[in-house]
């Protein structure tokens, strides 16, 4: 998982997919809701990293809208 993250943004994807390689993979694709661009790349800008605990926050909470 890349070594940039936060520890929240860490330990919550971790909870979701309990598998490194699935997080990496969640993080590099690109996503609807961002824009289309990748979690990675929003996580750049402090709006992009809202964006991107609110998808988390909809995942944890099994809204897949």
């Amino acid at each position: 998982m890349n070594e940039q993250l936060d520890a929240e943004i860490k330990s919550r994807l971790m909870a979701i997919f309990n598998d490194e390689a699935l997080c990496d993979e969640w993080l590099s694709n690109s996503k609807k809701p961002l824009g289309g661009v990748s979690p990675l790349e929003a996580l750049k800008s402090a709006d992009g990293k809202v964006k991107v605990l609110e998808m988390i926050a909809r995942i944890e909470t099994g809204d897949f809208s």
